[in-house]
């Protein structure tokens, strides 16, 4: 990692140490070599957070000392096709313009193909409101 590309790194302090994470990390991977973490210690952080994106991406050779944690990724649970049309509302389920376009609703168990899928959607476009996203 080059120096240019720590420019995205943030190091924050917090009660007894530093941490850094790449404010870029959703839109890019990042492979944490030693040469970036000796770069990151210098630079007095104590611990490096980074995503590993296991449904496009997963991470080659992970050191065995490197804590994981594992987070959730929250998908919109609905019991019954009856109860959807309820929550979304009149405006949504009567959208003639959606259906002329060929727009269906179909019921899908949640699972990482699914995640991946609505994954692939949300980042077809990296720049939102003047922002990376």
């Amino acid at each position: 990692m080059s120096n240019k590309e720590l420019q995205t790194v943030t190091i924050r302090q917090r009660i007894f140490f530093k941490m850094a994470k790449d404010i870029t990390e959703y839109i890019r991977d990042i492979t944490p070599s030693d040469e970036l973490i000796q770069k990151l210690r210098d630079r007095g952080a104590d611990i490096f957070t980074f995503l590993e994106r296991k449904w496009c991406r997963t991470m080659p050779n992970s050191a065995k000392s490197w804590a994981k944690t594992q987070d959730n990724i929250a998908l919109f649970h609905v019991t019954t096709y009856e109860e959807w049309l309820r929550i979304v509302g009149k405006k949504t389920q009567h959208d003639s313009q959606s259906r002329k376009s060929g727009a269906r609703t179909d019921v899908a168990e949640p699972n990482e193909k699914l995640a991946e899928s609505i994954w692939k959607i949300y980042n077809e476009t990296p720049i939102r409101q003047e922002r990376g996203f």
